[in-house]
């Protein structure tokens, strides 16, 4: 997002509207108390879009103007978007990347370079949508995430004063209407089709959000006819609500977005900005009371720097901030802010009487230079070692180690329907010749190392069936959704319906060990995101569909153990430890978590597992909720290695750590050739 605030007052070159800066108050104000998590403002992302559609009315305006009045010009264009956006970002991103420096470890600080390189070059938005999706909790240790937007709006203007002059010329200004009306449709009906398939794609990529723009834009451009006093008044109305609404209706992670779910706040801030041009509505008079304009002018130095506060902050507390402390955040926040304000963008907002368009495009670009080169240096040099002890550098060795079983088989989450029939071997013996299979998601490939040294010692031959997000369970039914979360489901479906045939055909397989997130099982959305208990009702519909595929498989004659997750870590697990580590604290006690929590959160299925072995023949459970755990609490590092990758998922040492205690399970259940025990 980027609150490019081109008429932010009444010495821009346009009539000053104070309405426009109330606008941006609540675009800002939705995001900061969205990314604060504190507030219930669950769709407060919507502010993005809601800048975007004022950036591109307020810009489109700048230039529709000058090339109706034959003075447009690119080097202009650009002296005063340098001047407006540049000193505040060079300055914020700057402060960043030197608290990046004391608190990030060598890894962490190595991904930051290269996602500072790619802001310097105003190509964020692409880098970050090949890492993770934006709503992804991973997503949240990114301190320059926010840069996507002003990617994404940068690479517009590199496109749009090129078309405004050239749709000026005589011989295109009649088609001018169509063509930008189409390029609108045509964006806007490509968002929403990859909102569905490739919605991270849809999220950060600049053609896909054009669409926002050229609805400011066309406002600008007079595309949109008049109303009379009172329908002003009605749509006034009517914008002011499609703002507010997604803003408490809209839940990250779950609303798709953007593509239609985007449509609602755009066209609100749309007939907010088009009704208030002729005459003042009731609406514009109340974005135009003092408190609302004031933050709206601090709302481009508010968005820069809310980021980086409040994810470093959350980075050095090791754990999620309490009310008090996102309170003193949002402080700091807007202190930072109106210093923004005050001593960098004001005074380079307005052209000095030396002013040169050269000297300032030369000196913006040098400061972007100066970002690169120590974005790619940073990078270039593994976020600089030498910064941290041994013991940081080896956790951070244990991260790289590959975790997940034998490469390539843990399959995307979207692709790979059949379980691979070569590669995937562990434990002894010859993949022809195995008895045991490893079915289920990242989950069961977290304990592929333990299932391989437990091979190995019982002279076992396994077969490793991973697909990513796929807990091994049998669904009747896709459930409605999106077309995205239906394709996955029905992808998984396919994996674990194509495994159940593959087995039924291999009679060597005797054993099927099922591994999963299965705490992330529960119907309770909220709960999910989170990361909070859920209670046994919420897990109804797992316990049909677990005990669907158990049945199936032991109605071919295999007998099935149940791995229980291990312990959940909110606060990060291995990343936890290896900040703290890095910060010179104790690690081991800043980054444990309650046994009771840990208990609330994975005894449902725990329970769950315990009586289906007790109906079904054949079935054994190792209980792993206790691992790593004493008494009071579930720590994120044992004999000072790491106990998970992240907030989940096991390390491989960890996963090692583990064989023995899994092993009696497997010698209960037999080979495959012994009778069975119960």
């Amino acid at each position: 997002m980027s609150p490019s605030q081109i008429n932010s007052s009444p010495h821009g070159s346009l009539k000053y509207r104070s309405d426009i800066d109330g606008l941006r108050s609540i675009a800002v104000g939705s995001v900061i108390l969205y990314h604060a998590e504190r507030f219930g403002i669950t769709g407060g992302f919507i502010g993005v879009d809601i800048f975007f559609v004022i950036s591109g009315y307020l810009i489109t305006l700048i230039l529709h103007n000058d090339v109706s009045a034959n003075r447009f010009s690119l080097w202009k264009f650009y002296d005063r978007r340098i001047r407006r956006i540049l000193p505040a970002y060079f300055v914020a991103v700057a402060a960043t990347s030197a608290a990046a420096w004391i608190i990030l470890p060598p890894n962490e600080l190595a991904d930051y370079g290269r996602r500072l390189a790619s802001t310097a070059l105003f190509v964020s938005n692409f880098l970050f949508q090949e890492e993770t999706g934006y709503f992804a909790r991973s997503a949240a240790a990114n301190p320059l995430l926010h840069t996507w937007s002003l990617s994404v709006e940068e690479q517009f203007y590199v496109f749009w004063p090129l078309a405004i002059f050239t749709l000026a010329l005589p011989a295109l200004v009649r088609f001018r209407r169509a063509l930008i009306v189409t390029a609108f449709i045509l964006s806007f009906a490509m968002a929403c089709y990859a909102t569905n398939v490739r919605p991270t794609i849809a999220f950060y990529s600049s053609p896909l959000r054009a669409w926002e723009l050229l609805l400011g834009g066309m406002i600008a451009m007079g595309f949109v006819p008049k109303f009379s006093a009172r329908m002003n008044e009605a749509l006034a109305a009517l914008g002011l609500a499609l703002i507010i609404a997604p803003m408490f209706l809209y839940v990250s992670g779950e609303t798709p977005f953007p593509g239609l779910a985007a449509l609602p706040p755009c066209l609100g801030t749309a007939l907010i900005i088009a009704t208030g041009q002729s005459s003042p509505t009731q609406v514009s008079k109340l974005l135009s009371l003092r408190p609302l304009v004031f933050i709206g002018l601090l709302s481009y130095s508010l968005y820069l720097w809310h980021w980086p506060v409040l994810v470093f902050a959350n980075i050095y507390q090791g754990q999620e901030l309490s009310m008090l402390e996102t309170l003193i955040a949002l402080c700091w926040i807007f202190l930072l802010a109106w210093a923004s304000w005050q001593f960098v963008e004001k005074p380079f907002r307005t052209p000095g009487k030396t002013h040169s368009q050269t000297k300032t495009i030369t000196v913006g670009v040098s400061l972007l230079a100066i970002l690169f080169v120590a974005g790619v240096t940073t990078a270039w040099n593994n976020g600089w070692p030498s910064r941290a002890s041994a013991s940081v550098l080896e956790a951070e060795r244990e991260l790289s180690l590959p975790a997940r079983g034998v490469k390539g088989c843990v399959l995307d989450v979207s692709r790979g329907e059949h379980p691979r029939k070569q590669g995937c071997f562990m434990g002894a013996g010859s993949e022809q010749d195995a008895s045991v299979v490893l079915l289920g998601d990242s989950h069961a490939g977290a304990y592929a190392a333990a299932v391989d040294a437990i091979g190995k010692e019982l002279n076992l031959g396994m077969l490793q069936w991973t697909k990513s997000s796929c807990r091994p369970v049998l669904k009747e039914t896709v459930p409605a959704g999106t077309i995205i979360r239906s394709q996955s489901v029905r992808s998984c479906r396919a994996f674990m319906l194509n495994a159940l045939r593959a087995l039924e055909q291999n009679k060597k397989i005797k054993t099927v060990v099922l591994a999963g997130f299965w705490s992330n099982s529960t119907s309770d959305d909220d709960a999910k995101t989170d990361r909070q208990p859920s209670p046994r009702s919420a897990y109804r519909q797992f316990e049909k569909e677990i005990e669907a595929l158990i049945v199936a498989l032991r109605r071919i004659d295999k007998k099935v153990i149940l791995l229980g997750e291990t312990p959940v870590y909110p606060n990060g697990g291995g990343d936890c430890v290896i900040r703290q580590r890095f910060l010179g604290r104790n690690d081991h006690e800043m980054c444990k978590i309650s046994t009771s929590y840990s208990n609330a959160m994975l005894a449902p299925v725990n329970a769950i597992f315990a009586e289906l072995a007790a109906k079904h023949s054949g079935v054994f459970v190792y209980d792993g909720s206790t691992t790593f755990c004493s008494k009071e609490f579930c720590y994120a590092d044992f004999d000072g290695h790491l106990v998970v990758r992240d907030e989940h998922h096991l390390s491989l040492l960890a996963s090692r750590h583990l064989a023995p205690s899994i092993r009696p399970v497997f010698e209960k259940a037999g080979t495959g050739t012994e009778k069975e025990k119960n």
